[in-house]
């Protein structure tokens, strides 16, 4: 049975012949320029995605670290001042009670 080519001429072929054509013409493909543009363009976005989304990620943590780390200080300073204070209480009635 006799088959066009898949160059658009209107070549007739035999099978085995189209094939072959077939397989030249999508090698050539893979090898254009712009094919080859194209699917690094496509590699970039899909890098570019995931590196965006680690982006978020990542500053989504530094935001959590950021508050555990401020109410932390918080927190220590407040346990500070609760060692502090009787101390202190203890050294100004030690203070006061000297003198009289």
């Amino acid at each position: 049975m006799a088959v066009d080519d898949t160059t658009g001429n209107g070549a007739v072929l035999s099978g085995t012949t189209t094939t072959a054509a077939a397989i030249d013409y999508e090698l050539a493909m893979i090898n254009h320029p712009d094919v080859q543009r194209e699917e690094e363009l496509v590699a970039f976005k899909e890098k570019y995605s995931h590196l965006s989304e680690e982006n978020v990620r990542l500053n989504q943590k530094l935001q959590q670290l950021t508050n555990d780390m401020s109410q932390s200080r918080q927190w220590f300073a407040l346990q500070i001042a609760a060692c502090i204070v009787p101390v202190m209480a203890i050294f100004f009635y030690m203070l006061t009670g000297a003198r009289s």
